[in-house]
């Protein structure tokens, strides 16, 4: 697991890039990215340590701060994709702000911003939908941070994943994907607490949920391939084959909020 999230943080191809003095330059620029990154997740962590004593006196402000700094880092995040010129096509129907969840195939790391920066695509106020059509007559590019902050706190996007439902990367998130294993499942109480909070939320939830679990990777799926012919399972060309348990946690407990 560790060499695995080591590959897809891009350790590997980093020493790729330092085998040629002429990619020094964008080297130094990923490693400012990621500190950038690192740095306001350690902000975070400390102000979720500082605050824990008045979790059970105002919760509800504790939260709504810890959304906020959710909110400052996905955007943070798109910013970093928009300055590095990663276009992203959004095709198909128009999504509804409404609650929902999104079971999604897991092809990198980046799958964890697409949602945030679709948050941004769908719910805007009118006038950022006015300035975005005066920016396309005129041939412009949309500036994606120029969006409000609060824009992405509505839907609120969640992840349920590795034993937990989050929204921003902390240490426990990472504790729990060296923890676990791929087919891990929650019981019923369980569910019942790690889903309390989105159940008794009173504002639209989008949850993610990715059923493949792992990271899509070429030797993984050949792997899978010869073990699905094996057993005389459907064998999948692009993705991984489903882990059921954590995706049925999913599917049954969140279907009691979408509605």
């Amino acid at each position: 697991m560790k060499s695995e999230l080591l590959d897809h943080i891009g350790v590997q191809t980093l020493k790729q890039q330092l085998s040629s003095t002429s990619n020094y330059m964008r080297v130094t620029r990923c490693l400012c990215f990621v500190t950038m990154l690192l740095s306001y997740f350690v902000v975070y962590e400390i102000f979720s340590a500082a605050t824990i004593g008045v979790k059970y006196l105002i919760p509800q402000t504790r939260f709504s701060y810890k959304r906020y700094f959710a909110a400052g880092f996905w955007t943070l995040c798109i910013y970093i994709l928009e300055l590095n010129n990663i276009q992203v096509e959004i095709t198909g129907d128009e999504l509804e702000t409404e609650n929902a969840l999104f079971i999604s195939n897991h092809a990198s790391l980046i799958d964890y911003i697409i949602y945030p920066y679709l948050v941004l695509k769908s719910t805007r106020k009118p006038s950022e939908l006015e300035a975005a059509r005066k920016n396309e007559k005129k041939g412009e590019p949309e500036k994606i941070f120029a969006q409000d902050l609060s824009s992405i706190l509505l839907p609120r996007i969640s992840f349920f994943t590795w034993y937990a439902i989050w929204f921003i990367p902390s240490f426990r998130v990472f504790r729990n994907v060296f923890q676990a294993d791929e087919n891990w499942e929650l019981n019923d109480e369980t569910l019942g607490f790690v889903f309390r909070d989105l159940l008794d939320s009173e504002v639209v939830d989008w949850l993610v949920t990715f059923p493949e679990v792992n990271i899509f990777t070429k030797k993984d799926a050949k792997l899978q391939q010869g073990l699905s012919e094996k057993f005389y399972l459907p064998v999948l060309n692009n993705l991984l084959y489903p882990r059921y348990s954590s995706f049925a946690n999913a599917k049954n407990t969140a279907g009691e909020y979408i509605v």
